[in-house]
């Protein structure tokens, strides 16, 4: 389609600032699924508006929390709201060794970082060559770094990343749910019921001449 994107970049391994020399067989970017696009546009934009040289480890976490899907409930029940993962990123930017954040210059836009980029391979391996790069793989590679920004914010917000990737590993083999099926209707109440009141109507004077029909019967008869 020729369209590229942050994250296609860094699972390539493209640095973007600087070019470099073909090779022979360039490595095929992994498919990429709609809610991890969705992570690493909120992680970019996050960076983008801190003013921030790069997007790291810890701006994927703020995307992942703002991206509002499965992956935020998870990361919300282990204690990393919206407005406490906002406060460890206050705390990293002021304190982080193993990964600075660096300020953008006046009119730059964020690269993606090293950092980052190592945790979206590690993604990419997770999905396997059939496989796409979700959401959850984004997770499961974020969660098993022991160090960079976002392994110091869920240290400082005492989230144990193992009890965390439990959680991850948890969700994913959990089976989709299935669509509840309607309920039997065996007298035709309820389908009667959506039906215009005029016919529900005419129905109910068929119903009534049948009745009397079969009173008189009874009553001849008798």
């Amino acid at each position: 389609m020729g369209t590229t994107t942050p994250i296609h970049d860094a699972l390539a391994g493209v640095p973007l600032a600087v070019p470099v020399r073909p090779t022979p067989c360039p490595r095929a970017v992994p498919s990429v699924a709609e809610d991890a696009e969705r992570v690493v546009a909120l992680a970019w934009q996050e960076a983008d508006e801190r003013g921030h040289a790069y997007f790291g480890t810890g701006h994927l976490l703020l995307g992942l929390v703002r991206a509002d899907d499965t992956e935020a409930g998870v990361l919300a029940v282990a204690g990393v709201t919206p407005e406490m993962a906002d406060a460890a990123m206050a705390l990293v930017v002021l304190s982080s060794v193993s990964e600075p954040v660096v300020r953008a210059a006046a009119g730059a836009r964020p690269l993606p970082g090293d950092e980052v980029a190592a945790v979206l391979r590690a993604a990419s391996e997770l999905a396997g060559s059939e496989g796409e790069v979700t959401a959850a793989d984004l997770l499961t590679a974020l969660g098993a770094r022991p160090w960079g920004q976002a392994a110091e914010m869920l240290a400082a917000l005492g989230v144990d990343a193992a009890e965390l990737a439990a959680a991850v590993v948890t969700l994913a083999e959990a089976p989709e749910a299935t669509a509840r099926p309607a309920p039997r209707d065996p007298s035709g109440l309820l389908s009667s019921a959506w039906r215009p009141a005029d016919e529900r109507m005419a129905d109910e004077e068929i119903d009534e001449e049948i009745d009397e029909e079969i009173d008189e019967e009874q009553l001849t008869e008798a």
